[in-house]
């Protein structure tokens, strides 16, 4: 401790002393410890063929730390709306399941219960998505048709199952009609609903005009709406 070299990174101005003081701050801590640590039920398969489950502690990565600050500081300031640009491989799908655990609490302290939809554009993603929030913990329903998913619009209540797990509802837009161009009628707000979407890939070819997740988004303009991306496509 009486070293030159100690005291040096000591000081106050030095990278080390930044990270670790910032890193270490009670209240970013005690945040990690609430949100950002996650139980994963994940299949292993071993050396003779035979698959096995083991249980994995997850920790929020950086990026996901401070994308998670981002959208409850960007909600203060009363936009519902905006991009996530994370790069490939960086966990977007962890940070929805972190979101639908930090933005439930969020939204409790204002009497209000979010519903969550996740939304990808092929089967794929779908799958893999739903696999993922289940081995967190998280109850997955899935939307197939424009009817189940207007059902499940219809619903008042926050969950839909009896386990007390929280939900998230995985809509592959893909299997959707796209020649249905109708106007989308949700029901009237309930004052304690908010609903979030959290849109994959959202840099694709999403057809503006006419398609259904267009008319959705435009048929409850009070949803939260967030888009993840790891190339975004920002224009004017």
């Amino acid at each position: 401790k009486s070293s030159d070299e100690y005291k040096k990174n000591k000081n106050v101005t030095t990278p080390t002393n930044k990270i670790l003081t910032s890193m270490c701050a009670p209240s970013r801590l005690l945040y990690i410890l609430k949100y950002g640590i996650a139980y994963v039920h994940a299949q292993k398969k071993l050396d003779d063929g035979s698959v096995t489950v083991e249980l994995q502690k997850h920790i929020m990565r950086y990026q996901q730390l401070f994308a998670a600050l981002a959208v409850t500081r960007t909600l203060d300031r009363g936009i519902k709306k905006g991009v996530i640009w994370h790069t490939q491989g960086s966990g977007k799908t962890a940070l929805s399941y972190y979101l639908v655990n930090i933005l439930t609490d969020y939204y409790a302290k204002k009497n209000i219960v979010p519903k969550f939809y996740f939304i990808v554009d092929r089967i794929d993603l779908k799958k893999q998505a739903a696999t993922e929030f289940e081995i967190r913990g998280l109850s997955v329903k899935s939307a197939e048709t424009r009817e189940e998913l207007m059902k499940q619009f219809d619903e008042r209540n926050s969950l839909s199952g009896n386990s007390g797990k929280k939900e998230i509802t995985v809509i592959n837009i893909q299997r959707f009609d796209e020649r249905k161009k109708e106007k989308i009628d949700l029901p009237d707000y309930n004052t304690n609903l908010q609903r979030i979407f959290i849109i994959d890939e959202a840099h694709r070819s999403y057809d503006p005009k006419g398609s259904f997740l267009a008319n959705l988004l435009d048929a409850d303009r009070n949803a939260v709406r967030i888009a993840l991306t790891g190339t975004p496509l920002i224009g004017d």
